[in-house]
């Protein structure tokens, strides 16, 4: 994600009372140990702040730690941004304790609370209120304007630096883990590839809550698109996605979507998330250079030992962009 600015202005004080309503029939709350898990990635200590704002009745924190070890976090040692948060996919789904919404959040996210941006149990009502399969807030590089008169709004194109899954697809989808073949070319892709797919199966129940505006409060040097190669290239060349799911149709209108930024009123989840055998096969077992390396990267994540987990990963090879050159 591109950041830039000051720290933000401290938060009001919290109220100790739980400020989220009780979920769905959908979604009972008697699943859950809380509604939500917010997981980051930071160089080492995430910070007291990161604990005031997101160990609370509600939330939980989970951590990795990619250059110095820390108590409160999982080191993993030197990772791109998608290796970090595939980690933490990773232990999130091998916790025991289950949540309604697990929100990938960059570690320098920040509120401007003085220009009256909302708060972080802003987000977490609208949530709520609409169980979306994949959602996201307003940013400092959000691509489209707030629908006038809605709190949320559909999205097909959003920054990374906030990515909130419904535990449904957190746990059972094609989504995750990200996809991190591409991030010695650039740091970009994994999170097209995954606006791409969330498109094309959730297109009425992926969101932009418009109650919240974050941004990034550093910039941070890593990998981005080569001008060789851009953006759309890749998410609509069919070198790369070769499965029947993506029709000429959609490809054209999710280029549009990527240009335009289109986006209609929010619909609230009337349905699983949980994509049967059958729709989950047409993607996995498509002869794609694409699915193969996820196909391979998900057996890896499979193995019981974390050491072991490490060195599968490291055995994998993609060639997908190098066809696209």
């Amino acid at each position: 994600a591109d950041g830039c600015g000051n720290a933000s202005a401290e938060p009001p004080p919290a109220s100790p009372a739980s400020t989220v309503q009780t979920a769905s029939a959908l979604s009972p709350a008697t699943e859950f140990h809380k509604p939500f898990l917010y997981l980051t990635q930071t160089p080492g200590e995430p910070g007291n702040r990161y604990f005031r704002w997101f160990s609370t009745r509600d939330a939980d924190l989970l951590c990795v730690s990619y250059k110095s070890r820390s108590d409160a976090c999982t080191y993993i040692g030197k990772s791109t941004w998608t290796e970090g948060r595939n980690w933490l996919w990773l232990l999130a789904r091998r916790s025991p304790k289950r949540y309604q919404f697990y929100i990938f959040l960059d570690d320098d996210a920040a509120i401007n609370y003085n220009e009256g941006n909302g708060t972080w149990q802003d987000f977490e009502a609208g949530l709520v209120k609409y169980e979306p399969a994949l959602s996201t807030c307003l940013t400092h590089v959000t691509p489209v304007d707030p629908l006038p008169g809605y709190d949320a709004q559909t999205i097909s194109h959003w920054d990374g630096i906030i990515t909130a899954f419904h535990h449904e697809v957190l746990e059972d989808s094609l989504v995750l883990p990200y996809f991190d073949g591409d991030d010695g070319f650039s740091w970009f892709h994994s999170q097209s590839a995954l606006m791409y797919i969330g498109s094309v199966l959730w297109p009425q129940n992926t969101l932009q809550i418009n109650t919240l505006r974050i941004r990034n409060r550093y910039h941070r040097k890593y990998k981005k698109i080569k001008p060789s190669c851009g953006i759309k290239k890749i998410c609509d060349s069919r070198r790369l996605w070769e499965t029947d799911a993506f029709d000429g149709h959609f490809v054209e209108q999710r280029r549009r979507g990527l240009s335009k930024g289109v986006s209609h009123p929010p619909a609230r989840k009337n349905a699983s998330y949980v994509l049967d055998r059958g729709q989950k096969d047409k993607w996995l077992l498509a002869r794609s250079v694409y699915w193969n390396y996820i196909r391979s990267t998900v057996r890896c994540y499979e193995l019981e030992d974390l050491p072991r987990v490490q060195e599968c990963l490291s055995r994998r090879s993609y060639k997908g962009i190098s066809r696209m050159q």
